[in-house]
């Protein structure tokens, strides 16, 4: 729960895209393991590409309304957090 609620308030203050730091860093501790070095790089990676994914899919796949990039992170975090939730 209080997870939940730190993300919550993340997400209320910076926006859908501060999500984005807690996500690719879970999904960079799956692939490396507790590792610090290649953590930190394979984070920010993770990190550009999914932006840079969600930038292109919400520019490009609804047709001529542009769905801001946040949003699009946002919904793919939120069923992730949840996953771990119920996972840990």
């Amino acid at each position: 729960a209080l997870g939940v609620a730190a993300a919550a308030v993340t997400v209320a203050v910076a926006g859908g895209i501060a999500t984005l730091g807690l996500l690719a860093g879970n999904l960079a501790r799956r692939v490396v393991g507790p590792r610090s070095r290649p953590l930190a790089l394979l984070a920010a990676c993770v990190g550009a590409v999914v932006l840079v994914a969600a930038d292109t899919l919400g520019r490009t796949v609804f047709g001529s309304a542009e769905v801001p990039a946040g949003l699009l992170v946002a919904v793919v975090g939120a069923p992730y957090f949840v996953y771990l939730l119920v996972t840990r």
